[in-house]
Order: C-alpha cells, then sequence, then structure tokens
C-alpha cells in the first residue's frame, strides 16, 4: 500500500506483472489488488503467461478487468497468427468478452523484429475485423 500512496503522488500506475509467487495465480493476484486498493494499481498480463496456464481464456478473463496494458509477445508467430506459446484467437476472445479496450503491447522476443511486429499486427487487425463482421 505504501509504494502505491508514492506512486499515487506521482501520478504514476503500479502495474503487476504475474509471475511465479503471490502474483502467479489469477485469484492471488486479484485479491492482492483488491486488498491494496485504489485505481493506481492494476495487472499486465501477457497471452504467453495466459497460455502457460492450460486455460488462457479463463485466465485472462479474471485478470484482464485489472489490466490497464496485455502484452502479446510474438517470438514465432505465424503468418496466421498462429503461436507455440498461445492460442492468439482465444486470448482476443477473452479480452473481448470483458470488453476490454486497453492497450495491447507487442512485444518481439526473437527472430526479425520488425518482421514479427508486422506478422502480429496483421493477425490481431485480421482477428478484430472478422469478430466485427
Amino acid at each position: 500500500r505504501d509504494l502505491v500512496k508514492r506512486a499515487e503522488r506521482f501520478e504514476l500506475n503500479l502495474l503487476l506483472k504475474p509471475h511465479a509467487g503471490i502474483t502467479g495465480e489469477p485469484e492471488s493476484l486479484t485479491t492482492l489488488i483488491r486488498d491494496v486498493g485504489g485505481f493506481r494499481i492494476g495487472t499486465c498480463p501477457s497471452f504467453v503467461a495466459a497460455g502457460a496456464t492450460g486455460d488462457p481464456a479463463g485466465y485472462l478473463k479474471a485478470v484482464t478487468p485489472y489490466a490497464s496494458a496485455v502484452v502479446a509477445q510474438t517470438g514465432k508467430i505465424g503468418p496466421k497468427g498462429e503461436h507455440p506459446a498461445y492460442d492468439l484467437h482465444a486470448c482476443v476472445e477473452a479480452l473481448r468478452a470483458v470488453g476490454y479496450d486497453g492497450s495491447v503491447a507487442i512485444e518481439p522476443t526473437d527472430g526479425d523484429v520488425m518482421e514479427q511486429i508486422g506478422l502480429a499486427r496483421a493477425a490481431l487487425a485480421e482477428l478484430l475485423e472478422t469478430e466485427n463482421a
């Protein structure tokens, strides 16, 4: 709580990126945020972390309502949005299901950075256009 109060004085947001431990499980992460309280604390979930849970949609539906940003790692993303660590379609659907309208950061993790950003952007755009039709 002290850290959040200090962040508030500087008009900063404290975003918790889930990792092993207290922030590793959606329920414990959201409980921590509710217990601390305030408008300056939230989550920064990632598609890779969601995929690692085995239930990416459930994970994102639980933590995204508290998110100010969501991270889509690229790395081995294919031209149709396929990724070995997560299902891009399931992740986007989960964000839409909870009404998320914040930022999705594209984080290149290996390979040609510009190519990976372009592929991720195209895959995300195609999913969003298809789902809006």
